[in-house]
């Protein structure tokens, strides 16, 4: 069993992550992560994102353990999907920001995209210890949809991905990306990882605000 759901997690992540490099769409993307959801059959898992872990990790979904497990699983997977992309076209992927051309910008998009993800998560996740068919395909359609609209802002939203872009560099240090941006490297790291991690963590105490508020 411990090898089996922590493997799954980390094939899930490198499916996901090699997706979204190569087609770069958010709808195909959303619904390939919404299909992840599908074959885990709704289980309390990573859901193959680190910020999404941390948040069950702070809703007490599971252990601190399992936390650290699925995160380093998720992190390899997402080194899996980098190299592969590597293999296919011949170079690492580094994240366009041209569109939003200010990191302050793209850290508030990534920490509110990431909290709102894990928010949804929490609370379709509450009601499915039945772990019934339709509450999986309920999970699925509103996930996907929260996906397409945090990725059409322009958010890669997914921590474990982040940290795998920054890594990168150092592997390829034939490039000039070594030599001159990787201070650049640093400010995605910042990011795409530290982030929405911190906002992953971060969720479900502003979804339990939310509900005594409400």
């Amino acid at each position: 069993m411990f090898a089996k759901k922590y493997i799954v997690e980390a094939i899930g992540t490198t499916i996901l992550t090699l997706i979204i490099l190569l087609i770069n769409n958010p709808i195909a993307t959303s619904f390939i992560w919404a299909s992840l959801l599908i074959i885990r059959k709704n289980q309390t898992h990573g859901y193959f994102n680190l910020a999404v872990t941390c948040s069950l990790y702070a809703a007490r979904f599971i252990s601190l353990k399992d936390m650290l497990r699925f995160s380093f699983y998720q992190t390899i997977g997402s080194f899996a999907g980098l190299i592969c992309f590597k293999y296919i076209t011949g170079s690492y992927f580094t994240p366009d920001t041209t569109i939003i051309n200010s990191f302050s910008v793209l850290s508030i998009i990534e920490a509110l995209s990431a909290a709102i993800l894990c928010m949804t998560i929490l609370t379709i996740h509450e009601p499915t210890k039945e772990k019934n068919s339709s509450s999986v395909a309920h999970t699925a359609i509103i996930s996907a949809i929260t996906l397409i609209g945090l990725q059409t802002v322009g958010t890669i939203l997914h921590p474990s991905f982040g940290l795998a872009v920054f890594l990168g560099t150092f592997l390829d240090t034939g490039n000039e990306l070594f030599k001159q941006q990787l201070h650049i490297n640093t400010h995605y790291t910042l990011v795409y990882f530290v982030i929405p991690t911190a906002a992953g963590l971060c969720s479900y105490q502003i979804k339990k605000w939310t509900n005594e508020e409400l």
